[in-house]
């Protein structure tokens, strides 16, 4: 099932920018995080997080890393971490550090979608293991 913010290669800029601009009415920072990396990919580098979102991004991946579940209750606490992380780093400009934490309830997510194969959890998987590529971690 798609949603209103599934974006793929053939999706145009100007509709990201219109779902980006959607985005902020609504304040899901994943979401703006998200799409303004999207954006990024693209070429266009003047869209950036303002100060209160790049600061909301910070306090989201402080609550995951606390153990409180941002995104979808379903969603194992690993693969909330990796994706904060990985957006952090992409779009703050600051030097993350993946904490023994961090690692060890990344990998414990892995398992869980390995153990658990199905459709979308081999979809969540890769998605998974790409950013954890992207922070160095090998999984």
């Amino acid at each position: 099932m798609k949603s209103k913010y599934d974006i793929d290669a053939v999706v145009p800029t100007g509709k990201v920018l219109e779902l980006l601009s959607d985005a902020r009415r609504e304040g899901s920072i994943y979401v703006i995080a998200n799409i303004v990396r999207v954006i990024n990919s693209r070429g266009c580098t003047c869209v950036r997080l303002s100060g209160s979102e790049r600061i909301a991004l910070l306090r989201a991946l402080q609550q995951v890393r606390q153990g409180k579940k941002v995104l979808a209750a379903w969603l194992p606490l690993g693969y909330q971490t990796v994706r904060f992380l990985g957006l952090v780093k992409q779009l703050s400009g600051r030097k993350i550090r993946l904490t023994k934490r961090d690692i060890e309830r990344i990998k414990r997510a892995a398992r869980w979608y390995r153990d658990h194969d199905d459709r979308y959890n081999r979809r969540q998987l890769r998605s998974l293991i790409f950013c954890a590529k992207e922070l160095g971690l090998h999984l």
